[in-house]
């Protein structure tokens, strides 16, 4: 009996393509994009096209776009860095609030690291479920009575499991109405390939994302960190990045391997959204770990 998968929101096949792809990679660009030598250059410059294509698929604008392992180290990164930051302002006598927001139906790996981080770095503050209504939508309501006391906000582009769409642009009404300079990070893991992104153009401060969830190997991923976000009458300042791993050239600590793999030839990953999105899956040797 033939199986028939019907689990694309949990994991995706590695489309023929990408292996053939992976493996030209890892042959012909096995270089350390460290390296100043002409091995190593040709690594970097494939590393360097790879992240121009994903700049300009997902709208990054002078935004940063790091590579890593996947959604769970960039939900880590991007919750340490704002932490992190967050502990700063409060020691530096700014009002940050007590509440780390998350939506209820969010990842467990949102809640998990929002947990460790607040207790590793002794901040002390309160986790908080954001309800969601009958819809599986956040409570816009909810959300407006927490929001004055919100240290950050962790919400989901797109749900797993029910396939509900959140309403990000009333949430980021309700965080301009308010003037609220909350961090905010959205998994948009189940949005790649299928909303068409302009990050730049939102109040999104961290926005993580997976291969495997579109038909790339597992162990790759991007973490989108915004240039600066409003901060009163302090203007804007620019965002925080503490990776959690140390030692090395990139963010995330070791050699980057930028032959470790390859995402080329998925032109039809994207489906129907944007031609600029199959224009990049053409083209896009994935790397693991690069800064």
């Amino acid at each position: 009996m033939q199986e028939i998968y019907l689990d694309n929101n949990a994991t995706t096949h590695v489309l023929p393509a990408a292996v053939a792809a992976a493996r030209q990679a890892m042959e012909l660009g096995f270089g350390n994009p460290s390296s100043t030598h002409a091995t190593g250059l040709q690594a970097k410059a494939m590393m360097e096209a790879t992240r121009q294509r994903a700049r300009r698929l997902l709208g990054v604008g002078e935004g940063r776009l790091m590579f890593n392992s996947g959604a769970t180290e960039g939900i880590q990164t991007a919750v340490l860095s704002a932490l992190c930051a967050l502990r700063e302002r409060r020691d530096a006598g700014e009002q940050i609030g007590s509440l780390l927001l998350y939506g209820a139906t969010e990842h467990k790996a949102v809640p998990e690291s929002l947990a460790h981080w607040n207790r590793l770095l002794g901040l002390g503050l309160t986790l908080r479920k954001l309800p969601v209504d009958s819809d599986g939508r956040h409570d816009l309501q909810a959300l407006a009575a927490l929001l004055d006391d919100t240290a950050m906000l962790c919400t989901m582009a797109a749900n797993n499991e029910t396939g509900v769409i959140s309403d990000l642009s009333s949430i980021a009404q309700l965080l301009q109405e308010r003037g609220s300079d909350a961090c905010w990070m959205v998994d948009c893991v189940q949005a790649l390939g299928k909303l068409k992104l302009n990050l730049a153009a939102t109040r999104i401060d961290y926005a993580p994302f997976s291969g495997h969830k579109l038909y790339a190997p597992k162990g790759i991923g991007m973490l989108y960190v915004r240039a600066g976000r409003g901060a009163g009458s302090a203007g804007r300042r620019p965002h925080f990045l503490q990776p959690h791993r140390h030692g090395g050239h990139a963010c995330a600590a070791g050699s980057q391997p930028a032959a470790c793999t390859a995402w080329r030839g998925i032109q039809y990953a994207a489906g129907p959204v944007a031609a600029d999105h199959a224009q990049f899956f053409r083209a896009w040797p994935v790397v693991q770990g690069a800064a």
